[in-house]
């Protein structure tokens, strides 16, 4: 989500911009940022500062990523050691917390990575020529490394509270089960299988990138504190839309597997097995999702001169 120019019909939320005007400098090696070389900064002698330089928009995801979860999972946590008193506003604090936390993510990472905060996101970009192959692993692991540190925070944060809960027997399960603090899991047991779950975060996940696509358009003409705005009321409404009765939805396969690799780490050994092998679900799902959605922008919504060049050459011969 970036305010300058991009050679696409749309700004994809997390592509690296390269044509910013800025200072130059002759001499010292210039700072390669996505497929361009950028001359807005000289590439820094001292080894810390060339790694910030390089891995800019990587550390960008990260932070927001780490906060992000964090401040979701809080909001998760309370709610559940607070039960049952908290029962009655479980839906819209969830809802309205998890949105929040995306607002702020956006605002956060837009300047320096465009704000994919989510693997799919950056896959999505790369499979339809909108972002470069070579830099998805580095966003990849530092959006994954970015939730597992959230999840620590949130570890942290209510550390006393999980012994007085749980008595210090870590459970994914039951009444005193907590690892739903942390991860994602079918609201109610026996009803959906696996296959409807996944369907279903394949879905809702395609709606968010599909809404997301639209809102970063640059034909729509909005700030970028204006999209991250609207990203994150819709992002309100997934959650709303079928978290107490279907499943919690993750939209994000970090947002699930790296607090579930942390959780494992802490004591929840079962938590990989849970629900049939559940955590494939969230982990997969939400690719399978953002890619059709990006297909599906690309090949129906954006005009046919907008598209990747690659797109057009293989199915227009042009």
């Amino acid at each position: 989500m970036s305010t300058g120019e991009n050679k696409h019909s749309s700004l994809p939320l997390g592509s690296i911009e390269s044509g910013k005007s800025g200072l130059t400098s002759e001499g010292p090696p210039k700072l390669a940022v996505g497929e361009e070389e950028s001359n807005m900064y000289p590439m820094p002698t001292n080894i810390f500062k060339r790694f910030l330089y390089v891995f800019n928009a990587e550390v960008a995801e990260f932070f927001a990523l780490a906060i992000f979860i964090f401040l979701g999972l809080a909001i998760d946590t309370q709610i559940i050691l607070r039960q049952p008193d908290s029962t009655s506003t479980h839906d819209l604090s969830m809802g309205l917390g998890w949105g929040c936390a995306v607002i702020g993510a956006v605002v956060m990472s837009c300047a320096s990575s465009g704000s994919h905060i989510n693997p799919a996101m950056t896959v999505s970009l790369a499979v339809f020529g909108h972002f470069p192959w070579k830099r998805v692993p580095t966003m990849i692991v530092a959006q994954f490394l970015g939730c597992f540190f959230g999840a620590f925070l949130n570890w942290l944060y209510y550390f006393p509270a999980w012994d007085l809960f749980d008595g210090g027997h870590r459970r994914s399960l039951g009444p005193q089960g907590t690892a739903l603090a942390f991860i994602v899991q079918p609201s109610v047991e026996g009803v959906y299988t696996n296959a409807n779950l996944f369907f279903n975060e394949a879905l809702m996940t395609f709606i968010l990138l599909f809404f997301i696509y639209f809102v970063i358009d640059k034909r729509m003409t909005l700030s970028a504190t204006t999209a991250a705005l609207l990203i994150g009321l819709f992002v309100t409404a997934i959650v709303m839309a079928g978290d107490q009765y279907v499943a919690d939805t993750a939209l994000n396969p970090a947002r699930d597997f790296g607090p579930r690799l942390f959780i494992f780490i802490v004591g929840y050994r079962d938590i990989f097995k849970v629900h049939n092998h559940f955590f494939f679900v969230p982990l997969i799902a939400p690719f399978v999702g953002g890619i059709a959605a990006r297909g599906v922008y690309d090949y129906l919504i954006v005009s046919e001169e907008d598209k990747p060049k690659s797109i057009r050459k293989v199915y227009w011969n042009k």
